[in-house]
């Protein structure tokens, strides 16, 4: 019998066998406490969330306003806010700031100029209320800035 030599045949590359950095425990070796404690931490987590939705930047937001009216006719937080007929918000809330009041109202995506007026008007004909605005200016609003008393109009004014 001949010998073959070594010279002329190749030898197979190793496989590299790598092992799992992290292993995670199966749930039912775990400590039940423990697992029903973060479990109800992110069940609440999750539903705060959800429930603030409307807050966050991405998903609801929006740039926050405030106008100044003479009287509130009827308009409540959640309201429509509307832009030449086109709901663009939501009315954030109307409180009473001395002899005014105060109507804080949040847009989407819409421009809002420093000339702008708004005004409370009536949707339907059982009484619900929108706030109209009409994005007038060559500059946009300041959202820390007011739209003042001589820029709005009540249905009843």
């Amino acid at each position: 019998m001949k010998r073959r030599s070594s010279a002329g045949r190749q030898r197979p590359k190793p496989v590299l066998r790598l092992k799992p950095v992290l292993r995670l425990k199966p749930v039912r070796e775990r400590n039940p406490v423990a697992v029903a404690v973060v479990s109800l931490a992110l069940i609440t987590a999750l539903g705060l969330l959800a429930f603030n939705a409307r807050d966050l930047p991405v998903i609801g937001g929006g740039t926050r306003y405030t106008a100044e009216f003479g009287e509130a006719a009827g308009l409540r937080p959640g309201n429509e806010v509307r832009v030449a007929g086109v709901k663009v918000g939501e009315v954030t809330g109307v409180r009473l700031d001395g002899a005014k009041v105060a109507v804080g109202f949040r847009v989407r995506r819409t421009w809002i100029g420093d000339a702008s007026t708004a005004a409370i008007a009536i949707k339907t004909l059982l009484g619900d209320k929108f706030l109209a605005v009409d994005p007038l200016g060559a500059r946009p609003q300041d959202p820390g800035r007011r739209i003042p008393l001589d820029r709005t109009t009540s249905p009843t004014t």
